[in-house]
């Protein structure tokens, strides 16, 4: 009896000592697993600002390709403009070549008339 008393004293100690490792296992795995929810909250919380963000993003890319795509397409037009106004240049420039050349050529006319004139005159006076 003794003996089976001792045995069963000793399968006692070694279930408290199973059973104190079992309870600090639960305790270990309940830290952990919330240690894994506050981790998996977090993880969602900074996917959700990193989605926002990165939408952002996306949003000043397209912004900035049209601001580019706009200010490209108004360097066009005012090299268009700046053209034009070459051309318009050029014609005013051959225009005021051209009667320049008409008032040389009336004032060559109106210099031939008065040497006539002066010449009838002297004619008259003869």
């Amino acid at each position: 009896n003794l003996a089976m008393y001792d045995e069963l004293q000793q399968l006692k100690v070694e279930f408290e000592k199973t059973n104190a490792s079992l309870v600090e296992a639960e305790s270990t795995k309940s830290s952990l697993m919330s240690d894994m929810k506050r981790t998996e909250e977090e993880n969602q919380a900074s996917f959700q600002t990193l989605a926002k963000e990165l939408s952002h993003i996306h949003q000043l890319k397209e912004k900035l390709e049209l601001d580019w795509t706009d200010q490209n397409l108004r360097v066009q037009d005012l090299e268009g403009g700046l053209e034009r106004a070459k051309e318009e240049n050029k014609r005013h420039e051959e225009q005021i070549k051209k009667q320049g050349i008409e008032v040389d050529q009336l004032q060559q006319m109106n210099s031939e008339m008065l040497l006539r004139k002066e010449a009838l005159g002297e004619e008259i006076d003869a």
